[in-house]
């Protein structure tokens, strides 16, 4: 999360420098500093750059997001397992607790002609645990 924390800054700090050349640029062209041919080059150069910072910035706001969200469902997880790190018996409201849903496949038979039906277990706050 560091790591997308401080390329999130270096795209943003690229963006803000992308602004102010685009503005440097516009002045160069209304001061006749730069050609109409170079100013097109230029601003299609520094506009295919902005898309891909913004494309960067978006993904990475995304990213830092979900690894929020991962470390505070984590956190509740753990603290509800603490509350219950010495349990002898499953009760009903134990379950509610720490169980979101169960899903239960359709069952298929094997290759020996056994039943099977796979049933998938998510968890409250960190999801599904293989």
């Amino acid at each position: 999360m560091k790591h997308a924390e401080k390329e999130l800054q270096k795209a943003e700090k690229r963006k803000t420098e992308l602004d102010n050349l685009f503005a440097k640029m516009y002045e160069d062209r209304a001061a006749g500093r730069l050609d109409d041919e170079n100013y097109t080059m230029l601003s299609g150069r520094y506009r295919g750059e902005q898309r891909q910072i913004n494309e960067r910035v978006e993904t990475l706001k995304t990213k830092i997001e979900q690894s929020e969200q991962n470390k505070c469902g984590a956190e509740q997880w753990l603290a509800l397992i603490k509350k219950y790190e010495s349990i002898y018996e499953l009760t009903a409201p134990l379950l509610n607790e720490l169980i979101e849903k169960i899903e239960v496949h359709q069952a298929y038979k094997d290759e020996n002609g056994n039943k099977i039906r796979d049933i998938d277990i998510c968890y409250r706050f960190v999801g599904k645990i293989d």
